[in-house]
């Protein structure tokens, strides 16, 4: 049985984008997985082979805290045996993919799904944008959630164009189709409830959370 590691810096952020993704990996029962990240008050569920690893991880620079959670994870990842790492989130895709390249981890996968430095100035832009290259460059497989963030790291340089894939035409780990599907019924009925013509064209913009 092989030993997967998913690291980020909240719980939500596994429990919104990855958790599926890892439920099916169980069900194959091949592997085992730790996910590291600050657990907080979160409500965890309690999954055979799933075990979680409170690791705060914070967001903004700090040095010497940084320094002793990178130790911490290459101590977690020698002591689980981990062979697969999967980060998300720019400081702990940081961590991970140093931590992953120090204990010599063979698969170091990491999706992006923004850039911090894209509307940043000074050297606020470049330390953001050297640590995103930094983790290409450290990881074996990269990952990003629509095409044209693919195009837009290839363009400045953050990665190179055969290391980094997108999921179809956009997409962290896919679409749950049992979920999102058309419903005649269902676009009826909320029309009558927003007063909306059956006939109008209308237009939906989802943000981020």
């Amino acid at each position: 049985m092989k030993n997967i590691a998913f690291v980020t810096t909240e719980f939500k952020t596994i429990n919104w984008f990855l958790f599926p993704l890892i439920l099916d990996l169980l069900k194959s029962n091949k592997y085992r997985i730790y996910v590291f990240c600050s657990l907080d008050k979160s409500v965890l569920p309690k999954v055979d082979n799933l075990f979680f690893i409170d690791l705060p991880i914070k967001r903004k620079i700090n040095i010497f805290f940084d320094i002793i959670t990178l130790v911490l994870i290459v101590f977690y990842f020698l002591k689980f045996k981990i062979s697969f790492t999967h980060s998300i989130m720019p400081k702990s895709g940081l961590l991970c993919q140093i931590a992953a390249f120090i204990c010599i981890i063979p698969i170091r996968i990491h999706t992006f799904t923004g850039q911090l430095w894209a509307n940043k100035n000074g050297f606020e832009y470049f330390y953001l944008k050297f640590i995103d290259k930094l983790i290409s460059l450290l990881g074996s497989h990269i990952l990003c959630d629509s095409i044209s963030q693919r195009n837009y790291l290839i363009k400045n340089g953050i990665v190179k164009e055969k290391k980094i894939d997108c999921i179809d035409f956009g997409s962290i780990i896919g679409v749950d189709l049992k979920r999102f599907r058309h419903n005649e019924n269902k676009k009826i009925e909320i029309r009558k409830k927003l007063n909306i013509s059956i006939n109008s064209f209308v237009f939906i913009f989802v943000g981020r959370i």
